[in-house]
């Protein structure tokens, strides 16, 4: 067969995007992350399409520089994710989302890509407030001085934290790949836990996007008898929603009929 070229195409051909028709999600994720694009991209609707691209990661917020080296990070990480023409740009990731203003972090990835842009932290306040949650028990497969972080960004959003239990894996090591490796009666007795340490919460919040969740949202939301908010969950709410597309997702628990 006769190699195709620009030269033997009609002037006026128009290629059919045969993928992405619905949206184009471009995702940051931090470099060891194995779960966040696989959750995404299995669960997507017809017509919605994941791409994704890495980024270093960044916690080291008393780090001179610490918001250059990561605003730059972040520039080169949407430049990739641009020529894709996205619908959403993501920054995928819990606790590096949660270091700088929500605003700021939004405004330029917006600049740059051309398109909305959502941060994981960011999503998972705006699905809270969906819900009508203002108290949450919180599970993290994090040690104890990533977990204080998290419980000051909530209360600093307004959100109360009723209890924040973790499974004391450090993500600055090698250990870090063990956050896609939690099985699931531990965070399941984790969950439990948390819950159990009284305070009335609300929902449970779900932290880490290398967490795998999406298999078990709907188990403990009717166990628990309470809404389960995800990091990747909420992630892929927000950037439906942002693309427009807002048919209810089966089998994700309450947040994705909303």
């Amino acid at each position: 067969m006769k190699a195709m070229t620009d030269t033997a195409l009609p002037q006026r051909t128009v290629w059919p995007r045969l993928y992405g028709t619905a949206a184009r999600i471009g995702m940051i994720v931090p470099p060891s992350n194995t779960t966040n694009e696989s959750e995404t991209a299995a669960f997507a609707p017809p017509g919605v399409t994941v791409h994704t691209t890495r980024m270093r990661l960044h916690l080291d917020a008393g780090k001179p520089g610490f918001e250059e080296e990561v605003y730059a990070d972040l520039d080169a990480a949407v430049d990739l994710l641009a020529p894709l023409e996205p619908t959403v740009v993501v920054y995928a990731c819990t606790a590096g989302s949660m270091l700088l203003p929500r605003a700021d972090v939004i405004a330029r990835m917006e600049r740059r890509a051309g398109c909305p842009a959502i941060t994981t932290s960011g999503a998972i306040q705006d699905a809270l407030s969906a819900l009508g949650v203002t108290r949450v028990a919180v599970a993290t497969p994090y040690e104890e001085p990533l977990n204080a972080h998290e419980r000051h960004w909530f209360e600093d959003q307004g959100i109360g934290v009723t209890a924040i239990g973790g499974l004391d894996i450090c993500v600055t090591t090698r250990e870090v790949r063990n956050l896609c490796r939690v099985p699931e009666d531990v965070l399941e007795n984790l969950a439990a836990d948390v819950l159990a340490r009284g305070g009335a919460p609300e929902a449970l919040q779900l932290s880490c996007t290398d967490l795998p969740t999406f298999h078990l949202i709907e188990r403990f939301e009717n166990r628990f008898g309470l809404p389960v908010v995800s990091s990747n969950q909420a992630t892929f709410w927000a950037a439906l929603r942002a693309s427009g597309v807002n048919d209810p997702v089966t089998g994700l628990g309450r947040l994705l009929t909303i």
